[in-house]
């Protein structure tokens, strides 16, 4: 089984882009808002299996996550650097 990562800031909003606040979810282990139209980079929740990949500074938190409704690209080498899902729990 393969282990996602979701790599937040210090107050548990997105590191990369957007402003969602998952302060809830993570502390109360609900799935997230379900996003039913998903794209990389663009709609959805993106959750990696190489965090480190995705560590900004030491401020960063790193969360594992279980997914919904995962689309999945490899980029040019073969290699899944992220993945969108449609719903995320921490």
């Amino acid at each position: 089984m393969i282990k996602y990562y979701k790599v937040l800031d210090k107050d548990l909003r997105s590191k990369d882009g957007g402003n969602f606040d998952y302060s809830e979810f993570v502390k109360s282990k609900d799935w997230t808002p379900l996003i039913d139209d998903i794209s990389l980079c663009d709609r959805g929740y993106h959750v990696t299996e190489f965090w480190n990949m995705w560590v900004s500074d030491s401020s960063n938190r790193i969360f594992e996550v279980e997914i919904k409704g995962a689309v999945v690209e490899e980029n040019s080498v073969g290699v899944v650097e992220k993945v969108v899902c449609k719903s995320i729990r921490f």
